[in-house]
């Protein structure tokens, strides 16, 4: 169980990780978008690194930025 604990971030972590807010998360959950993340009981959230990675990745691939360019993440 200690491998799957350590494969797993909560809200705060994956943010952390991802470079945004934690309030970020909470709205592409509530409208779509994002990581995927699972419930584990009735309200706590995680998110499994190795679908940060793919996000990010995705991410990477599908944003493509000019140099004087910024893409607000967050409000």
């Amino acid at each position: 169980i200690n491998s799957i604990i350590q494969e797993v971030f909560n809200e705060k972590e994956a943010a952390n990780f991802l470079r945004i807010s934690p309030k970020t998360l909470q709205k592409w959950r509530s409208v779509g978008g994002g990581p995927e993340y699972r419930l584990v009981g009735a309200r706590r959230v995680v998110y499994k690194i190795e679908d940060l990675r793919s996000f990010l990745e995705l991410e990477s691939d599908t944003i493509q930025l000019t140099p004087n360019q910024s893409f607000p993440i967050s409000e």
